[in-house]
């Protein structure tokens, strides 16, 4: 079984401070997901004991004795915790992404570089499952997750996602440096119109499995999501961008 947590507003559109956080299963030849539990009060939850209390006694009895169906018992395991960084910060006990030694596959210490986090050595020593649980690297953790009690994979188990690394962080940051930042690379005007239709034009030949349609780019827009950065960089960004960057950017 994979499992998600993570928070979310009910009413986005309101000033309430109320949160759920689920927590969701998927087993691995299955698509669709199901609830395992869920948080709802002000915020994320305040003792992380109490929230994954529950969720633990019962992997820690799925893990031991399995589950049956008609007669047969099947055994038990958790393939992949899915979380977003700050979920993972918040299940995992250790520091957040912006952090001195924020890294949760390797030791590497960052530096603070103009009001920024930046990690330059790439020969850091790899974190495992072993290394976590004596706390090799002390400044890497704010405390013990409840997770470790069952035989958590605390680095083996957890996948860093997808849609905060490379669409909404590097090639958002790539995007940004095309439409915002003054240089010899930012576009001008007109070739920021020409790419704008462009991809206007691809709207209407959009497959269906695309949730979101290609729309304009503007120079002060800043609220795409990740389902489009992806889409861009993927697929339309491929045959568009090709006639409106230098080789090397291309």
């Amino acid at each position: 079984m994979d499992v998600n947590m993570d928070g979310m507003k009910p009413f986005p559109q309101s000033c309430s401070q109320k949160d759920f956080w689920p927590i969701l299963g998927s087993f691995a030849n299955q698509d669709e997901p199901f609830m395992i539990a869920v948080f709802y009060g002000d915020g994320k939850p305040n003792d992380l004991n109490a929230f994954l209390e529950d969720y633990v006694a019962e992997v820690a009895a799925l893990q031991e004795s399995g589950f049956e169906i008609n007669g047969t018992v099947y055994p038990f395991r958790v393939r992949n915790y899915i979380l977003d960084a700050p979920a993972r910060a918040f299940i995992k006990c250790c520091v957040g992404h912006g952090g001195t030694f924020a890294c949760e596959k390797c030791c590497v210490t960052g530096c603070r570089y103009a009001a920024r986090e930046i990690f330059i050595d790439m020969d850091a020593d790899l974190r495992s499952d072993e290394s976590y649980n004596t706390r090799k690297n002390p400044q890497h953790h704010t405390g013990v997750s409840p997770l470790e009690t069952i035989g958590t994979g605390m680095v083996s188990q957890f996948r860093l996602d997808s849609m905060h690394l490379k669409d909404q962080g590097a090639f958002k940051r790539w995007l940004k440096f095309l439409l915002v930042v003054q240089g010899n690379f930012t576009w001008s005007d007109a070739t920021l119109r020409a790419v704008s239709n462009a991809l206007v034009e691809l709207a209407p030949h959009t497959p269906r499995e695309f949730n979101r349609k290609p729309r304009q780019l503007k120079r002060s827009d800043n609220r795409f999501k990740a389902q489009e950065l992806r889409r861009i960089a993927l697929n339309d960004g491929i045959k568009i961008f090709k006639n409106h960057l230098t080789l090397v950017l291309y």
